[in-house]
């Protein structure tokens, strides 16, 4: 999709959507190089499409246990789900963020933490990825990427679609 060059940064904004479609930017990343979509959006893309988001864990262990989730089209109760795959899920926008850095923030440099950055500072920018959290029913989330190149936007849905996107066959390959 994009040119490759040394040194291609990228923000990656992090967004939760209300159920009214109000969106509120939390923070923001940079990361000084690759960050064109094959790169730094694939990674990205893969560890998102891994991630369940829900609401909360539940108060006592009692009511965990008839929380019911849908995961890979199979019904599981979350207290087990969460036993067995803590790292896979996220309580929430609020949870996710933080697992996400600490995924991506593994070396000194790299990954900078910004306070949210409006649309108008991206225009210089080689690319930018908005991750918006938002609501699809009373207990579950949904996960939207959206990408922006030099010259606009250049993806719009799921982690997984996004995947898909970036390893499609393209001519210019």
């Amino acid at each position: 999709c994009c040119k490759r060059k040394m040194g291609t940064s990228a923000y990656v904004r992090f967004i939760e959507e209300d159920e009214d479609k109000k969106q509120t930017q939390f923070c923001c990343l940079r990361f000084h190089s690759d960050g064109y979509p094959e790169a730094l959006g694939k990674q990205i893309a893969e560890y998102l499409s891994t991630i369940v988001i829900g609401m909360g864990i539940g108060g006592e262990e009692s009511e965990k246990q008839y929380q019911l989730m849908i995961v890979d089209q199979v019904p599981m109760k979350l207290s087990d789900f969460v036993r067995s795959n803590g790292n896979r899920y996220a309580a929430g926008a609020s949870c996710l963020w933080p697992q996400f850095i600490s995924q991506f923030k593994t070396t000194p440099g790299q990954m900078y933490l910004y306070p949210p950055i409006p649309d108008e500072e991206l225009a210089d920018t080689n690319f930018a990825y908005d991750l918006i959290v938002h609501r699809t029913g009373l207990m579950d989330y949904g996960l939207i990427m959206k990408i922006y190149g030099p010259d606009g936007a250049l993806f719009e849905g799921t982690p997984k679609a996004c995947v898909e996107w970036i390893n499609r066959p393209r001519e210019d390959d």
